[in-house]
């Protein structure tokens, strides 16, 4: 999981991805952390999550799923 910019500056989501295939699974509205927690309690399946330092998705993270595996990554590149 990771933020984007719909609009820099204006408007930004949450986009969630499926590391084995690399195809997305789904895009959130708001990064704040609050779609994401509504988006877990209907797929409580999740086991691993690879996610940035943003403390909003850990914060969710731990409350929805306490034993998800979170990797946590340092930055993005994209090219």
């Amino acid at each position: 999981m990771d933020d984007f910019a719909f609009k820099k500056g204006h408007t930004y989501g949450t986009i969630l991805v499926d590391e084995a295939t690399h195809m997305p699974i789904d895009l959130l509205v708001g990064r704040d952390g609050s779609t994401l927690k509504a988006w877990l309690k209907q797929n409580p399946h999740i086991k691993t999550v690879t996610r940035d330092r943003a403390s909003a998705y850990a914060k969710v993270l731990s409350e929805e799923l306490p034993d998800v595996m979170q990797i946590v990554f340092i930055f993005t590149r994209i090219y």
